[in-house]
């Protein structure tokens, strides 16, 4: 009896041990897209900037120059690691938070500001300069995140 009294209680400690554990839904994807990063960055013929954005222009536009706080209408298309289609649209606001919005991902703030209006990008980075740890709508979390921009407009 008291050996089934001590191996209950080990059990008990065990399972009690495990359900504490925070699981980390998210762990394969984090490596499969830091694995994408290092393979992509290794083969590519982008500008990779210090903070770690991969980016290459294609058009650098003609007229005025976006800045951080300028007001900006940028059509987009991003992609997942997959090659999947995740959203594609057309963003209006700033890109750092301001009245008109709450502004945009890391990757955003330091590429568009790189492009005169009429001017197309294409830019890949790593998690931290898109969404982080967090999943935001349809980005899980850790995604290394494809774009491509093209500014319509800037109002500084």
């Amino acid at each position: 009896m008291k050996q089934l009294t001590k191996f209950s209680f080990l059990f008990l400690t065990i399972a009690l041990a495990f359900s504490a554990c925070k699981v980390d839904n998210y762990a394969d994807w984090k490596i499969l897209n830091d694995n994408a990063y290092t393979a992509e960055a290794a083969k590519t013929d982008f500008t990779k900037t210090e903070s770690g954005l991969y980016y290459k222009i294609s058009y650098p536009g003609n007229m005025k120059q976006a800045n951080i706080e300028s007001y900006v209408t940028v059509k987009y298309t991003v992609k997942l690691i997959t090659g999947k289609v995740i959203d594609s649209g057309t963003f209006y606001g700033t890109l750092v938070s301001s009245s008109y919005g709450s502004g945009t991902i890391k990757a955003w703030q330091e590429a568009i500001p790189l492009l005169k209006v009429g001017g197309v990008m294409d830019m890949f980075f790593s998690y931290d300069l898109g969404y982080g740890s967090t999943a935001s709508g349809s980005v899980p979390a850790y995604s290394m995140l494809y774009y491509s921009v093209e500014l319509l407009d800037a109002q500084n």
